[in-house]
């Protein structure tokens, strides 16, 4: 396994702005699940993303799960919730491969 910075990288290389497709919409017992692509986090262990989200959840969900080359993570609250609802648009996102971790800026 490559070493791995455990600092924050800011803007290095630019910040990735990409759209995540809705594969579900979630219920009050199911997760919304949404699809980034391949390759989102680069190789930076630390950073933010911007992402689209192209569809709203569900009023109310049990959580939401994002799903990368087959690896899936739930995304997080800044406080490090469960989300129980996400409104479609731009959202920023902070990733923590070392602590393997995805949470929402609000």
């Amino acid at each position: 396994m490559a070493e791995c910075f455990n600092g924050y990288i800011g803007n290095r290389g630019g910040i990735p702005i990409v759209e995540a497709t809705q594969s579900n919409a979630g219920s009050a017992t199911t997760n919304a699940i949404y699809t980034l692509p391949c390759h989102v986090f680069g190789k930076g262990c630390k950073g933010i993303i911007v992402v689209n989200f192209l569809g709203a959840s569900a009023a109310t969900v049990t959580g939401v799960t994002l799903s990368v080359s087959g690896s899936t993570r739930e995304l997080l609250s800044s406080a490090g919730e469960a989300l129980t609802t996400l409104t479609s648009g731009y959202h920023i996102i902070v990733f923590d491969k070392p602590n393997n971790r995805l949470n929402l800026i609000v």
